[in-house]
């Protein structure tokens, strides 16, 4: 015999169905929250999603070195894997003059002219040419105007009239500063500070340009002080058609045993 449900049962169906629908939909809101606007609540969220939603980088490079009354300028070529490796093919007056492969762990420097010759070395080494300790992740995110430490390491203050917001953070022995304007979150400069030591690494970001997938930098300068008596390094980068691809080769030969 079939069973006919009251309405007292039809309506508590009903309320159940209802009551589960609107939790749904509460639930969409939330996974859907607005990310568009950055504010001192949701700020870490932001910054998160901003940093991530890439896995292949490459780009042509111009590159302007000036260390103390010298200078030299050359062209590269820029491949990145996130959080893998950083791949960079330097020429000079037309020909390659080196590579660079950054690992987790590893910098390699192939030195093509007068003659091939590899060095490896600890990323350390990477650090000391750069004035303080970097790993590769947060070298990857200083070229993409990124936090170079986790977003929620960092206190929230800002200057509406300016429009730019400020995040502060410390890490183990380095203290990170990072400007921001609000529109776009495009990124004026990062600071970071050895607590140990001098050394200090100034990045300073002029404008950015649309890629296939997310906003970039258009240029970077790397300004690198090791005391306040002796002169500066700095390095100038233009981004010349930056991209995401779907595919990225790093040739590369590491050294051997007996290299």
């Amino acid at each position: 015999m079939r069973n006919i449900l009251k309405p007292s049962a039809i309506c508590l169906v009903f309320a159940v169905v209802a009551i589960s629908w609107s939790a749904c939909k509460n639930r969409k809101q939330i996974v859907s929250e607005d990310l568009s606007i950055i504010t001192a609540d949701n700020y870490v969220k932001v910054l998160q999603a901003k940093a991530s939603g890439w896995t292949l980088f490459s780009s042509k490079l111009k590159v302007e070195y000036i260390d103390g009354g010298s200078s030299m300028t050359a062209n590269a070529s820029l491949r990145m894997k996130r959080d893998s490796l950083i791949w960079m093919s330097v020429s000079v007056l037309g020909f390659e003059a080196a590579r660079v492969l950054i690992t987790q762990d590893s910098f390699f420097i192939m030195q093509k002219m007068p003659q091939k010759h590899i060095e490896a070395n600890s990323i350390d080494v990477l650090g000391n040419y750069i004035g303080t300790s970097v790993s590769l992740t947060q070298l990857q995110n200083l070229l993409l105007g990124n936090t170079i430490l986790e977003p929620r390491q960092y206190r929230w203050s800002d200057s509406p009239d300016e429009g730019i917001f400020y995040l502060k953070g410390r890490k183990d022995s380095i203290e990170v500063t990072h400007r921001y304007y609000f529109k776009n979150i495009v990124p004026i400069d990062a600071v970071i500070r050895s607590l140990t030591v001098y050394n200090k690494a100034t990045i300073t970001y002029q404008g950015t340009q649309k890629t296939n997938l997310k906003d970039v930098p258009a240029k970077c300068s790397f300004k690198i002080e090791y005391s306040p008596e002796s002169q500066p390094i700095s390095v100038n980068i233009d981004f010349q058609s930056p991209e995401f691809p779907n595919n990225l080769t790093f040739p590369f030969s590491k050294p051997t045993n007996n290299e």
